[in-house]
């Protein structure tokens, strides 16, 4: 059992009970650096959701979904592909294409495949918001990220490849018709 200790209004877990730390894997190194990577895409996502909405009125959710529709045949995706393929899920999905269907960016249309589900596209206007959002969001992303990394982009990305990883906006799930 673990016991909470009250120490400066912080909990802390009692490292008595705990297993002995140096037989755990991932150990304090391994932790550290998974706590820095965490720490740093909260930083950097916070940056540019932030920027996004302060000068264009987008979130980084919202800018997601309008840049995968943007790339989708017909512009058009289901919405349950649009959740796999965001890091939004089905039920905040359809909250979002509400959101973004009141403000004019997108529309919902009857899934040519099935009757029963819809798409989502994006519109004209949508479009629009997007191209200026995106010359924002790409800043943001050279200056978070690929500025500081620099040389070791090359480095990153071989050991992003080894890490899972979700799949991409453009496999078959982006089918309109299938």
């Amino acid at each position: 059992m673990l016991t909470v200790q009250q120490d400066d209004s912080t909990e802390m877990l009692s490292r008595q009970q705990l297993p002995n730390q140096q037989s755990l894997k991932p150990g304090g190194e391994e932790l550290d650096v998974w706590r820095r990577y965490l720490r740093s895409h909260a930083a950097i996502t916070g940056e540019l959701d932030a920027e996004l909405i302060r000068e264009h009125g987008l979130s980084l959710s919202e800018f997601e979904v309008l840049f995968l529709l943007s790339r989708a045949p017909k512009r058009q995706m289901r919405l349950v592909r649009l959740a796999e393929q965001s890091l939004v899920t089905r039920s905040g999905m359809t909250r979002l294409i509400t959101r973004l269907e009141n403000r004019g960016l997108v529309e919902r249309v009857q899934c040519p495949s099935d009757r029963r589900g819809y798409n989502a596209r994006v519109t004209d206007d949508g479009m629009e918001r997007l191209k200026g959002a995106l010359r924002t969001h790409l800043a943001g992303i050279s200056r978070l990220f690929v500025d500081p990394l620099g040389d070791d982009l090359p480095a990153m990305a071989a050991s992003l490849d080894r890490l899972p990883d979700s799949p991409d906006a453009c496999d078959s799930g982006c089918a309109v018709d299938g």
